[in-house]
């Protein structure tokens, strides 16, 4: 067990992990002893997975139910990948996840935003934490230029506080993974988008058997074991006075905390403080 008394501010991290607790470690575990009776079927885990990834105390999202398409995703990242290789054009606004613009895209302020281009955004932001202050007039820019907005909600996972409307018409497009729930070691996860359109995703959905069934099976296996506000849950306590003994700023992530306005990661603190648990 972590001595309260003896952590630094050198304990935090730069870099930023996700919780890896012994609830998370187990599941690990346990999926790995597991005897299968029966396999996943991808129409069903859609199904389940969708149900999962909403069912937060913590947080909210309003309009889902106008997006009607649900593909199964090898997590956000895949999501963006198709975002990206289907739009050989597209906008990204500032303060945004890096890996959109790993082929040499730059940012745009959002006065600048060019009509007609779809841009892609991450939505809780990680920098501010939460919803991007300048979100209502981004929306108003996106509606009167005709623009697509496709959101990626990977955070939202390990968020709280964060209430997600999505019925904005130039929403088109909306994601979320477990893998910053400490699941990174299976992809997974959902696209939901207002109408079919025909990509890498779609046809690897239509064709399912193109799915790698293991992925299928350890998703319906976590998502079974596994409360999705299990993080806040579980450390906000620990949280709250890692904060207040090394005087830095709080966020909504489970994961992170500022300093001088710079990121910092508390997971592996967090990590020594839980107390061992077994599987529900």
């Amino acid at each position: 067990m972590l001595d309260l008394n003896k952590i630094k501010i050198e304990d935090l991290s730069s870099t930023l992990h996700h919780i890896n607790d012994d609830t998370i470690r187990n599941i690990k575990k346990e999926w790995f002893k597991t005897n299968l009776k029966e396999r996943t079927r991808v129409n069903t885990l859609i199904e389940d997975l969708s149900t999962y990834l909403l069912s937060s105390n913590l947080n909210s999202v309003v309009g889902i139910d106008k997006f009607v398409c649900k593909d199964f995703t090898y997590g956000c990242t895949d999501f963006i990948d198709t975002f990206l290789q289907k739009n050989k054009d597209y906008q990204i606004i500032e303060r945004e996840y890096s890996y959109y613009s790993l082929l040499g895209k730059k940012n745009t302020d959002i006065s600048d935003l060019k009509e007609n281009i779809p841009v892609i955004v991450s939505l809780p932001n990680y920098y501010y934490g939460n919803h991007r202050p300048d979100w209502a007039d981004f929306l108003d820019i996106c509606e009167k230029r005709n623009i697509d907005v496709h959101i990626d909600g990977a955070w939202l996972t390990c968020a709280k506080n964060c209430d997600l409307d999505l019925t904005h018409p130039s929403i088109k497009s909306f994601a979320m993974s477990i893998t910053k729930l400490g699941f990174e070691w299976n992809k997974a996860g959902i696209r939901w988008s207002r109408q079919k359109s025909i990509d890498s995703i779609t046809i690897r959905n239509h064709h399912s058997t193109w799915i790698n069934q293991n992925i299928l099976d350890c998703t319906n296996f976590i998502i079974n074991n596994h409360n999705i506000d299990h993080s806040w849950n579980t450390h906000e306590t620990n949280y709250s006075k890692i904060c207040d003994i090394l005087g830095v700023e709080r966020t909504d992530f489970i994961h992170v905390v500022k300093q001088n306005n710079k990121n910092l990661g508390i997971s592996k603190l967090l990590d020594q403080m839980t107390i061992s648990t077994s599987l529900a």
